[in-house]
């Protein structure tokens, strides 16, 4: 019977295989690492595309319930302010029982530079009046005051109105978003809500109708108007167009921020994790210009 002897492997042979064994397990490690970033970047970027999708849904939504009166007289239109940075207007929305709850939105950037855990989100402020059974358009809207000597004193003219409506949204800024603050002596029901956040730009555009006068037909057609689009104004646009710059995560927002001073540094930053949105949206003709 034939015997067979057993060979042991040599120490080189097992310092080959070793080698071989661990270039493979970083080969693998470097595939598997590779794959599980790109998944990663793939879910940063669909839940990035669909907070702006939801966002943007939201603001048309809203901007499309914008109560106006057609009416050349200052005095008479609802307050309305719109600039590149915010818009403000009196919202009309309809209640399951047949009526209408009025109130006042702000849509804005909170200030992307700084410290606030608010920093870098898309913001909406409203304001809802405690006198909903007068009959008085304002007294829908705002409380009376309650200083002495204004004790039966309400807002009646739209620059009451807006001196209010600023001092309100001023308050959230100092307050750092507390809710319902004290304005002018009186609680509010003013609240803050965080939209989205990673926003490092909001810009609103507003177009116009304007009529041509060398149109033979007098056909109404959509302009920029290039002197409105800053400063407060009280006719409602008859189109607006928001711009909205978002970053995929929050660490890359916090990396932005900490570059302010270094304009290159966030824009490297802003072309690897950065995208931009835009939304027209048609209100039709809800003011006169």
């Amino acid at each position: 019977m034939k015997k067979y002897s057993r060979q042991n492997f040599t120490l080189i042979e097992l310092l080959a295989a070793m080698a071989v064994f661990s270039i493979l397990l970083v080969v693998s490690l470097r595939l598997f690492s590779g794959a599980q970033q790109m998944w990663l970047r793939s879910e940063q970027k669909t839940d990035t595309f669909a907070s702006a999708r939801t966002a943007m849904e939201f603001l048309a939504s809203r901007m499309q319930t914008l109560t106006y009166i057609e009416d050349s007289s200052y005095a008479n239109q609802y307050p309305f302010e719109m600039n590149e940075e915010y818009i403000w207007f009196v919202s009309n929305v309809a209640m399951g029982d047949g009526n209408h709850s009025r109130h006042f939105v702000k849509f804005r950037l909170v200030d992307p530079d700084g410290s606030s855990e608010h920093a870098g989100k898309l913001q909406m402020i409203k304001y809802t009046g405690q006198n909903a059974k007068s009959k008085n358009f304002f007294g829908q809207l705002f409380p009376s005051y309650n200083e002495t000597a204004r004790r039966n004193r309400k807002i009646k003219s739209v620059d009451e109105a807006v001196d209010h409506l600023n001092n309100v949204f001023e308050k959230f800024d100092e307050n750092d978003f507390e809710d319902h603050p004290t304005v002018d002596g009186v609680e509010t029901r003013a609240v803050a809500v965080d939209i989205c956040e990673n926003v490092i730009g909001l810009k609103f555009t507003r177009y116009v109708a304007l009529e041509d006068p060398g149109d033979p037909n007098n056909a109404s057609k959509n302009k920029l108007d290039e002197t409105a689009k800053t400063g407060k104004t009280n006719a409602a646009p008859y189109l607006v167009e928001i711009e909205l710059k978002m970053l995929d995560s929050r660490e890359s927002f916090f990396k932005w921020r900490e570059n302010k001073e270094d304009a290159d540094k966030r824009n490297d930053i802003f072309l690897e994790h950065g995208y931009t949105f835009r939304r027209a949206v048609l209100l039709g003709k809800k003011g006169s210009e």
